[in-house]
């Protein structure tokens, strides 16, 4: 609760500020409690890591508002104007309907710039988590997702879901799993620690000291950590 929820509010009331510091808090908590049969995970990204992650981000946001104020504005001032040489009661009503609409004009393009911005973010932070994670201290796994590749991905995959009012739904999540998958692996170490070694020798070893157990997705409450 404390990882994902205050750390995911503690990132809202900073404007993002923090938010580096609530995905460093909330993966750290998350994968390091992660093991595969009795072989621990453990990851320490560093915080300049998700705040060089944020950059591209913070710059698509704080864009995307510029460009929403300008359109606004553009819009509002003459409304206004040709609204002043109205009569008041002719004019009250459509007034309220144009603040109305200056309402949708900016909480919809709002939303859509945070969901650009926060897919980008979410394939940076992945990456960097990955990057530093170990398994069983020894053996390095990577993540080489790209921004843009994920992002058309997403996008394509809502439209096609809403054009068929679902029935694809099953058919892009597989599509995102599969891209996500053909770009995450593990570096198996060998005895001289080059990267070398066999992934059969870790999963022999694995088996051979129990039972193993691994989950693929996790979802909490709406939460979603894909590993």
């Amino acid at each position: 609760f404390k990882s994902v929820i205050l750390g995911g509010l503690v990132a809202v009331f900073t404007l993002g500020i923090l938010a580096p510091l609530a995905s460093r808090w909330s993966s750290r908590y998350i994968f390091n409690n992660l093991q595969y049969g009795d072989r621990r995970f453990s990851t320490d990204p560093k915080l300049s890591a998700f705040y060089k992650a944020l950059i591209p981000p913070a710059a698509v946001f704080v864009i995307g508002l510029a460009i929403m104020g300008m359109v606004a504005f553009l819009v509002a001032v003459p409304m206004f104007e040709d609204y002043t040489h109205r009569s008041y009661s002719s004019s009250e009503q459509e007034i309220a309907i144009a603040i109305l609409a200056l309402v949708y004009a900016v909480v919809i393009p709002l939303l859509i710039i945070y969901f650009i911005a926060a897919i980008i973010y979410r394939v940076a932070v992945r990456n960097v988590v990955l990057n530093a994670m170990l398994l069983d201290n020894r053996h390095p796994l990577y993540s080489d997702l790209s921004r843009l590749a994920y992002f058309w991905i997403m996008i394509s995959n809502i439209v096609v879901t809403l054009l068929t009012f679902g029935l694809m739904r099953a058919w892009a999540a597989v599509r995102e799993s599969r891209y996500m998958i053909t770009h995450t692996g593990i570096m198996p170490q060998g005895d001289g620690d080059k990267g070398d070694g066999d992934i059969g020798e870790v999963v022999a070893s694995i088996q051979a000291s129990g039972s193993a157990f691994s989950s693929e997705y996790m979802d909490l409450e709406g939460f979603d950590f894909g590993f």
